[in-house]
């Protein structure tokens, strides 16, 4: 869970037009370079899965490898990362034409960031994080759509973190 002063610095990232904002030791700004995308379930100290190609929580392995220019964009293997018009997560490509910005909390100069989230301090339109939801947990080689939004029956609560390649 982030702290208030986070979530403060997180909402004015728009205003400041996705310049990094710093507190102590943590950074905000959009990620950069080759990373994997890790599901983490809200409580939990390691990641329960990850994102495959579509943008999606899968817990086969099927880890897909995502690129950040460091201006906001994520893109995967089968598109840009974008939340749709109900604010689900998708990385196929342009679903609702959202231009989603993405940004992370990085720590101590870290080159993976935590508590990624999409379109912060947006007044209107698809947003998300740090918290997206799911209606449950995929198994086995299935794969679950993720939310940023805490649809009615959506209970189960992620984080999402951009783990950098080494």
């Amino acid at each position: 869970m982030i702290s208030f002063k986070t979530f403060l610095q997180l909402s004015a990232l728009l205003a400041t037009g996705l310049a990094p904002v710093t507190s102590a030791q943590t950074t905000i700004h959009p990620p950069g370079g080759s990373a994997t995308i890790t599901v983490q379930l809200d409580g939990q100290l390691s990641p329960s899965g990850c994102l495959d190609v579509n943008g999606l929580w899968t817990k086969s392995g099927a880890c897909a490898t995502y690129g950040g220019n460091g201006q906001g964009v994520i893109d995967g293997p089968n598109g840009s990362c974008e939340l749709d018009k109900v604010s689900n997560l998708h990385c196929i490509g342009a679903p609702g034409g959202t231009g989603t910005a993405w940004v992370g909390d990085y720590l101590n100069g870290n080159k993976s960031a935590m508590y990624l989230v999409a379109n912060s301090g947006a007044a209107t339109g698809p947003r998300g994080g740090p918290i997206f939801y799911t209606f449950a947990q995929p198994s086995g080689t299935s794969s679950a759509v993720l939310t940023g939004n805490g649809t009615v029956g959506a209970s189960v609560k992620v984080y999402l973190s951009w783990i950098v390649k080494s």
